[in-house]
């Protein structure tokens, strides 16, 4: 009786406590189920990013809070590194709360990021985690630029700008109802910058319509990068890519050498580029100039033109061709700085204007120039005064004797003589030689009638209509010596010559009355747009507005 008892009060106490367990195993399940997003924030749709995931306990609501983690994207300057060896710069950075992305194997740990770079349909991750991967592919291509093996690490590394991230933590409660998955964040205009670096060029970008589209290749790599307004958010970009099966950027991509060829320089004046921004240029005392639209660059001539000549002859022929446009007058190797980093193979930057060629970067520019320097010498030997402008011509003449100097290359690889190190050695030599020019512009600040705006601004008077002079000449067969070249870049060049006179009586009317030093000022000047033209190789596409260069206005990546 006793043993039936026992059996009957264990089976009930059996039967309690599965309930009980039930009953708490419901409970619990309702705890958990207050936890709103939790699933959306698994590794099946962040990936690593997953195990930042966590649920906090609300005491005073009683359920669980999702908590989740985010990247911020950012662009962000090295630190004074003048104590830091190169291999302690990563490590720099990290001590600001920022995490680089370069592409290395510990910044991909810490950046909680794979290596792969293309999507895998079969997968849901949201798509910031591939836009890291390429993100750090485009750094691990852009590092061996700036660090070859057989180069010093560059003087002026201080000067770069590179990606990076900071973790930020975000309550699924604060998500807006129409977001369903994690999204990262970036400012507009570091999202420009960034993407232009992948490889892609934008064809529209109107964020303030919600409307943003970018497409483009990086070592076969095909990306797109679309937009959308979301409530409550605003401008949610969308971002994909494939990989090509292109056999010609499958042996690119493999190629050590083709690390030149398909990366921008790593600096803020390169990035304002793309945004039809030419940087301002201290070492000239010049102010940035903005030419990404024609209104833009009606602006800049007529800021320039303190005469009013030049703007009377462009709004002339506008009346008379409503599609007419000027065009640079070189403006751009005449008033920017030096972007390429000395000891650097990187070459290339962004055109800020469809209008960027001009007269200083032909093969025939450079020849006529030698010729047209060595005649003015001739006609008038030994003044005091042309010191300056025999430098140039021996500068010049030892430029020459490299072979390369003469030549119009898109990259490193175009040069034609010597390894690595000696071709970034003659890309040195003429940094050194630009260097020189603006160490002799700073000295004539002293001279009280002479100022390099006035030259400049003299020099586009006179030479913004240039082009349509030399079709003229052209056109009535009065082409002079093109010396078997390219005869309108040549004619070109002998055009600027013959403005000379007119620049030099232009400063008299300003005040400055020595002719032999506007002659030798505006020499150098030339010789110095020559110098940066070879340092760097002009990437076209669409620009950015320049409005939205700096901006903080945000946009986020689903």
């Amino acid at each position: 009786m006793a043993s039936s008892e026992t059996n009957l009060t264990s089976a009930a106490l059996a039967v309690a406590l599965v309930a009980l367990l039930g009953t708490i195993g419901q409970l619990l399940q309702q705890y958990f189920a207050t936890a709103e997003g939790y699933r959306r924030c698994q590794p099946s749709v962040l990936g690593p990013w997953a195990k930042r995931t966590r649920l906090r306990w609300r005491w005073t609501q009683f359920r669980f809070e999702t908590l989740f983690t985010t990247p911020d994207l950012a662009l962000h300057k090295y630190p004074d590194l003048k104590n830091v060896a190169w291999g302690e710069l990563q490590r720099s950075s990290g001590q600001q709360g920022l995490e680089v992305i370069d592409g290395s194997a510990s910044s991909l740990e810490k950046t909680l990021t794979s290596s792969e770079t293309d999507n895998d349909p079969s997968q849901e991750l949201v798509c910031w985690i591939r836009l890291l991967g390429i993100l750090h592919y485009v750094q691990d291509v852009t590092r061996p630029t700036l660090r070859h093996p057989l180069l010093k690490p560059p003087s002026d590394i201080a000067r770069l700008v590179q990606p990076v991230l900071r973790f930020r933590e975000r309550s699924w409660d604060l998500m807006p109802p129409d977001v369903v998955r994690p999204y990262a964040s970036a400012t507009v205009s570091d999202v420009a910058i960034l993407v232009r670096r992948a490889g892609m060029v934008w064809s529209s970008f109107r964020p303030s319509d919600g409307i943003m589209r970018a497409e483009g290749q990086f070592r076969g790599i095909s990306q797109t990068i679309t937009s959308t307004m979301v409530r409550s958010v605003g401008v949610m970009l969308q971002y994909s890519n494939s990989k090509t099966d292109n056999a010609a950027a499958s042996r690119l991509a493999k190629d050590l050498t083709a690390n030149w060829m398909d990366v921008y320089i790593p600096r803020t004046e390169a990035d304002q580029l793309g945004f039809g921004i030419i940087p301002a240029c201290p070492g000239l005392s010049l102010p940035s100039f903005r030419i990404g639209t024609d209104e833009e660059l009606y602006e800049v001539i007529d800021s320039l033109d303190r005469s009013g000549q030049c703007m009377d002859q462009i709004m002339s022929l506008r009346k008379r061709e409503s599609t007419w446009t000027p065009r640079l007058a070189d403006l751009i190797p005449i008033a920017a700085p030096m972007i390429r980093i000395r000891g650097s193979t990187g070459m290339r930057i962004p055109a800020p204007t469809s209008r960027y060629v001009g007269y200083t970067v032909d093969r025939a520019s450079f020849v006529v120039f030698h010729a047209r320097l060595k005649e003015h010498l001739g006609l008038a030997p030994g003044p005091t005064g042309s010191a300056q402008t025999r430098w140039v011509l021996e500068a010049y003449e030892k430029l020459r004797t490299h072979g390369n100097w003469e030549l119009e290359f898109r990259s490193l690889l175009d040069l034609d003589k010597g390894g690595v190190q000696a071709r970034v050695a003659f890309l040195d030599e003429v940094q050194d030689c630009f260097d020189t020019t603006t160490r002799y512009f700073a000295l004539l600040r002293s001279t009280p009638s002479f100022e390099y705006d006035k030259l400049l601004a003299s020099h586009m008077t006179h030479t913004v209509l240039a082009h349509r002079e030399v079709h003229e000449i052209n056109r009535a067969g009065r082409a002079r010596n093109d010396f078997g070249l390219s005869h309108n870049k040549a004619e070109g060049m002998h055009v600027y010559w013959d403005k000379l006179p007119l620049i030099v009586k232009d400063m008299r009317d300003q005040g400055c009355h020595d002719e032999l030093l506007v002659q030798d000022s505006w020499i150098t000047m030339m010789f110095r747009a020559l110098c940066w033209q070879r340092c760097h190789c002009f990437v076209p596409g669409k620009t950015v507005p320049s409005e939205y260069y700096g901006s903080k206005l945000p946009v986020f990546i689903g």
